[in-house]
């Protein structure tokens, strides 16, 4: 019965180490990811006033502004985070390979990733997935 119980702790401390790299991120310690000005007035951002579109925030600076951009919110999209900037990260923060031609972009910040499989995987978790590739450059 020790045998078995010596086992199981191994086999869980074994499985709590294999957990993927973006697990270690929770919501306290989750970078802020989106854009510090308001894209309709340049103001600085309210982080409880925002829309959502293809999963993703644009914040603004007050309700008058979220009701002017309601009408397009992939252009308030593209106003906040333009192009976007490449993140920086060297290796893949889903499979932990070295970054190749491949990339994700969530609200303005260009992820590397090694390879197609990783572009799919990064769209379904594209936030923790930021959070972790902004976490590995500092």
């Amino acid at each position: 019965m020790k045998v078995l119980q010596i086992t199981l702790a191994a086999l869980l401390f074994v499985a709590v180490g294999c957990s993927s790299t973006s697990e270690n991120i929770t919501d306290a310690s989750m970078p802020f990811l989106g854009n510090e000005t308001c894209p309709m007035s340049g103001e600085a951002i309210d982080e409880a006033a925002y829309i959502e579109h293809a999963g993703q925030k644009v914040y603004f600076c007050c309700s008058k502004c979220i009701d002017a951009a309601s009408g397009d919110p992939a252009g308030a999209l593209t106003k906040a985070y333009g192009e976007g900037h490449a993140v920086g990260n060297e290796t893949c923060p889903i499979s932990g390979k070295a970054v190749a031609d491949s990339s994700g972009t969530f609200q303005g910040h260009q992820v590397g990733l090694c390879c197609a499989d990783c572009v799919a995987a990064f769209e379904k978790k594209a936030a923790e997935y930021t959070a972790t590739a902004v976490a590995s450059t500092h």
